[in-house]
């Protein structure tokens, strides 16, 4: 951290967009090395398919079943609630709490704390 005691990754001499720019453009080009492919490169789609992929292995890790999200499994409240329940053989309350605790992980890791973002990318 700077002597300015800055709380930011971006130099304080860079804009916001000037950050953005740059990183979107670095992630793209680094995209299009590794792939060979000259299609572009979105971070909400690494988000989504990040979300996806942690939710089902905090899943995995803390009930030994890694249950699907609710928008891959196809199913959404109470509906799903119960197809989770019938994966992991849990309560159906066990299961809003997991579910719970595994979202705000998820959000927090995402940069945020907030179930909603979570509930955005997961159903």
């Amino acid at each position: 951290m700077s002597e300015n005691k800055q709380h930011s990754l971006i130099d304080p001499r860079q804009s916001y967009e000037q950050y953005h720019n740059w990183a979107y453009n670095t992630a793209l080009q680094g995209f299009k090395n590794e792939t060979k492919e000259s299609k572009s490169f979105h971070f909400h789609g690494e988000r989504n398919a990040y979300t996806h992929e942690r939710y089902h292995e905090l899943w995995k890790e803390k009930t030994g079943v890694a249950v699907q999200t609710p928008v891959v499994a196809g199913f959404s409240g109470s509906d799903w609630t119960e197809y989770a329940a019938e994966q992991t053989r849990l309560s159906i309350q066990q299961i809003k709490s997991i579910d719970k605790e595994i979202r705000l992980e998820v959000s927090h890791e995402l940069g945020h704390d907030r179930i909603a973002i979570a509930r955005d990318y997961l159903g």
